[in-house]
């Protein structure tokens, strides 16, 4: 999988957030993400459709990694996007 320079900013900055908070929090966070990283390279249909690319929810984070197929077929995380309606949004 390949990371758009937009996922990388937007995960440092939720990671950053969670190690505020806790550092064992961040580390959870962390391990989120490389599980959806995982289960997206095994089903690359599996996030839902959100215009040209997938959504695929985080189950304990307000997070969607988005992702999307190249034309060669390969995978491309685009964003990581906060979708909680309150506080701040961090991605």
């Amino acid at each position: 999988m390949r990371f758009l320079r937009s996922f990388d900013v937007s995960f440092k900055n939720a990671v950053d957030y969670y190690e505020a908070q806790d550092r064992f929090l961040a580390r959870r966070f962390i391990e989120a993400i490389e599980h959806a990283q995982q289960e997206i390279e095994r089903f690359p249909k599996i996030g839902r459709p959100m215009g040209d690319f997938r959504g695929f929810h985080l189950k304990t984070f307000p997070y969607r990694f988005c992702y999307r197929e190249d034309t060669d077929g390969a995978l491309v995380a685009v964003v990581l996007f906060h979708y909680k309606q309150d506080g701040p949004r961090l991605g």
